[in-house]
């Protein structure tokens, strides 16, 4: 039989059942193998009836759910999760992103320890007069609160005003040096693009640095100054607002200019596009050169069951059809090298389309994902409709295109209930354990019967139109409300995940806040235990006199007694 016919990726519907079953080799398309098409289908022939399109449909229906199954086993489900480990926010972090704390880099994360300031320390304590050295003396003297003009003690005192010592019996000091623009805002202001000199230069600003007793400070904290320094909180903004004022003024020269931040986000674009595009493209290349083995070897092996040969030539006939899957996969080296180009060029594009969406709303890692391999099919789609093979008519290639984008829905769908899949799963006893293995290959399968049943169902539809009558509008109509109502859905179903995220990472700050509260429960519970213990010394010691003075009592009581009973014998 001829070849199946192919030009661009398309393949004409009554050569692809012809052509697969003589060559072996059906055609498909699925977002994880972007060079390898989507089964596709011309108009309908004039020679076919309509019951024997129908036929053929449900026949390719057939196959395609096979091959597209098999592609999402090794694409988005397989060589994907192996090759990329995406994050919320992409791999470029946006000011948008910063401003949440999401950070694509270990190093751009907010690391106190970076904000180092003990020489602006040091010059800020001889400003306040505040005795220097580790071992210096506090017991007496006082220090101007910045923020309230007022003396203060260097050293606490309680509310009768006796010193406070610490449980070595060292004063407590009342001082405390505070960024009056928290640190914590400045790194997520531009912070986190400069190295630990710069991030040190923000810290140790002095108009940023002001001296306010230990209680204001813990109260202030990393909340806004406005907030914590107000007038409802009893401050004079007299007083605060110009050291306010003075303090932004200072930091925001140490911040990123927007040219600083333009040859950051420069650079990190061509880093992570230039490795986005590597990892796609080896990604696309192998996973055409897998889908060409395993389908080839699949039907390789459904030939040898179908039609056995006798035992002296089996042995041949399986060197035979390794030799016809090897040069198969050898036909396809070039297609491949095509793969690895437009996968490389995939790669920066969606690299940079996350990026841009990331300046607006932040992306899940899912979502980050199916922007990646969403690029192949839409990429395919555009070069459909910009540059359309000659012997399409335009009805085929809005075929074709509606078959790619219904094609990334569905993908894309798949993508996102993986999670929901995992949880069907885990909460299965016997698969529990397996969950993380089992979950891609459920997920891939679902995914592609959807794949296919889209392009079965779109098929249908172009059918349909093929034929006059008020009928096939009615289902267009009906079609499109349906993708519609997906989008929707598809669209509340991420926002959700989103939310869902933003609590997880709730959830864990109030448990780190519970962690530090349990922590200083323990020491005040420590302290407690050593007050107890010196109180039962104390009563012991009471006890020990009492009992004494006791025996005492009763020893004078006994010789009073002799010497009553002596004084009556006298008598």
């Amino acid at each position: 039989m001829a070849d199946s016919q192919q030009d661009d990726g398309i393949v004409t519907g009554g050569e692809l059942a012809e052509g697969a079953e003589a060559q072996l080799a059906p055609r498909l398309h699925v977002l994880a193998a972007p060079e390898t098409p989507l089964a596709t289908h011309a108009s309908k022939p004039a020679s076919l009836s309509r019951q024997e399109l129908r036929d053929q449909r449900i026949n390719e229906l057939m196959e395609s759910c096979r091959t597209q199954t098999l592609a999402q086993i090794i694409g988005p489900f397989g060589l994907t999760p192996a090759m990329f480990k995406d994050k919320d926010g992409g791999n470029v972090t946006t000011q948008h992103n910063a401003n949440k704390s999401i950070f694509a880099k270990k190093s751009e994360k907010y690391n106190r320890k970076d904000y180092s300031y003990s020489k602006a320390k040091t010059e800020k304590k001889k400003e306040a007069g505040i005795p220097l050295g580790k071992g210096a003396d506090i017991s007496s003297g006082t220090f101007v609160d910045a923020y309230t003009g007022k003396a203060e003690p260097l050293q606490q005192r309680d509310r009768d005003g006796n010193p406070i010592f610490d449980k070595n019996g060292k004063p407590q000091k009342n001082y405390s040096l505070d960024h009056v623009i928290p640190l914590h805002d400045l790194h997520k202001k531009g912070g986190w693009m400069r190295d630990k000199s710069g991030r040190s230069a923000i810290s140790s600003e002095k108009d940023n640095l002001q001296y306010t007793t230990n209680s204001a400070n813990s109260i202030k904290s990393d909340n806004d100054p406005k907030d914590a320094l107000s007038r409802e909180n009893g401050y004079d903004q007299r007083r605060i607002n110009p050291k306010i004022n003075k303090a932004e003024t200072a930091t925001e020269r140490l911040l990123p200019t927007d040219w600083d931040r333009l040859k950051y986000h420069g650079g990190e674009l061509a880093l992570e596009g230039s490795k986005e595009a590597g990892r796609n493209a080896l990604r696309q290349a192998m996973g055409l050169l897998l889908h060409e083995f395993v389908n080839s070897s699949y039907l390789e092996v459904r030939e040898i069951v179908l039609t056995p040969a006798p035992c002296e030539n089996f042995v041949d006939q399986i060197i035979e059809a390794l030799e016809r899957t090897v040069q198969r996969v050898t036909d396809k080296m070039h297609d491949a090298f095509d793969a690895l180009i437009s996968g490389g060029l995939q790669g920066v594009v969606s690299n940079l389309l996350t990026f841009l969406i990331n300046n607006v709303v932040t992306t899940s890692a899912k979502i980050v994902t199916i922007i990646r391999e969403s690029m192949a099919s839409l990429w395919r789609a555009l070069k459909l409709l910009w540059a359309p093979p000659t012997h399409l008519s335009g009805v085929d290639v809005a075929r074709e295109v509606t078959k790619l984008v219904t094609g990334i829905i569905t993908a894309s769908l798949g993508l996102l209930f993986e999670e929901a899949i995992k949880g069907l799963v885990t909460a299965i006893p016997l698969l529990a354990p397996i969950a993380g293995m089992v979950t891609p290959a459920i997920t891939a399968i679902v995914t592609g019967i959807m794949t296919a049943l889209t392009v079965y169902a779109v098929d249908r539809l172009f059918d349909w139109l093929a034929d006059p009558g008020t009928e096939m509008l009615n289902t267009q109509i009906g079609m499109l409300d349906a993708q519609t109502k997906v989008v929707r859905q598809m669209s509340a179903f991420m926002e959700q995940q989103y939310a869902n995220s933003s609590r997880y990472q709730g959830v864990i700050i109030r448990y780190e806040a519970m962690a530090r509260d349990l922590s200083i429960s323990e020491e005040h519970l420590q302290t407690t235990i050593a007050a107890t213990n010196a109180a039962i010394a104390v009563r012991s010691t009471t006890i020990s006199v009492m009992r004494k003075g006791l025996e005492s009592w009763e020893q004078n009581g006994s010789d009073l007694s002799r010497l009553i009973s002596d004084y009556k014998l006298e008598e």
